[in-house]
């Protein structure tokens, strides 16, 4: 009896803790969600899976419906949520101002941007950053990824359709000049020019400064931020594991929680509370992963 009382008194420790850490992180948390396209076509199983990063994954996962994304900003909306650019949330940071705070991001620059999610956006008086791959903008080439689809399912903005979305409070950040993997790049003055002429043609298109940087896949090392440190004022990953703390405050190190199509509403509102980035980098969850890995 004595184990049974002492086994329940370690669980009760564990989960009072592990609430006082949630609330503490939650403290001070803004969500910043990370999409990439907004449309409802899906490719054939032929073309429909890759290999990224050293996994195989379902591109057709880097979408989101356009129901969902409907009904995802109508959520915001009805619980609040003051949706804000990249931009403000370092001047948010900044001065610790109070606030139900969300940012919406998007990577790459496809059409399916302006097309579905912008028309969403404006009608509910929303903002979004949109991180753009300067070369690819108003081309005639596909992104490496969709190379065995049909490109007029992945052509990319315009610099009108960029412009006309800037008028209507969507910013937009840098994403390099052609997506190459940056920790790939030994050269570094062609490193500084993916991540410094992507900044100033976006410029030069918009009139304005940009003032946000994504890294392409999340990739990044000690060089690359000291590079983006000289010209951007902050910067976006994708969802770490623990090699990002939980309480990481770093503005060049800002994570992301990836908005997929298989997401349900609940999934979305995990993310957005914070709730499934405290899993994702629980010591519980980690050692799990890692068991599960040992027995594969």
């Amino acid at each position: 009896m004595m184990i049974v009382y002492i086994l329940g008194a370690l669980i009760l420790i564990f989960i009072l803790s592990s609430l006082i850490k949630y609330l503490l992180f939650k403290k001070n948390f803004i969500p910043v969600l990370m999409f990439h396209r907004v449309n409802d076509y899906v490719r054939d199983n032929s073309n429909r899976y890759t290999i990224h990063k050293g996994s195989i994954i379902d591109i057709d996962e880097m979408k989101v419906s356009v129901s969902a994304f409907k009904t995802q900003l109508d959520y915001l909306k009805r619980k609040n949520y003051q949706v804000i650019s990249m931009d403000e949330y370092s001047e948010i940071k900044k001065n610790k101002k109070k606030g139900k705070y969300v940012a919406l991001t998007f990577d790459d620059g496809y059409e399916d941007n302006y097309h579905y999610a912008y028309p969403l956006l404006l009608e509910r008086n929303m903002k979004a950053t949109i991180y753009l791959v300067a070369n690819f903008v108003d081309g005639n080439r596909p992104l490496p990824i969709d190379q065995t689809d049909n490109f007029q399912n992945n052509k990319p903005l315009t610099w009108d359709e960029i412009r006309e979305m800037h008028r209507h409070n969507i910013s937009f950040g840098s994403h390099t000049l052609h997506h190459h993997f940056l920790t790939e790049i030994d050269d570094e003055n062609e490193l500084k020019r993916e991540i410094i002429e992507s900044k100033k043609q976006i410029e030069t298109e918009l009139k304005c400064e940009v003032k946000t940087f994504a890294y392409p896949a999340g990739l990044f090392n000690e060089k690359i931020i000291e590079i983006v440190k000289q010209y951007y004022e902050n910067a976006v990953i994708t969802a770490y594991g623990r090699k990002v703390p939980l309480l990481n405050d770093d503005p060049y190190l800002i994570e992301r929680e990836a908005i997929s199509r298989s997401d349900s509403l609940f999934m979305f509102k995990l993310k957005l509370w914070g709730v499934h980035r405290f899993i994702r980098k629980s010591i519980c969850y980690q050692t799990l992963r890692r068991i599960v890995k040992w027995r594969k």
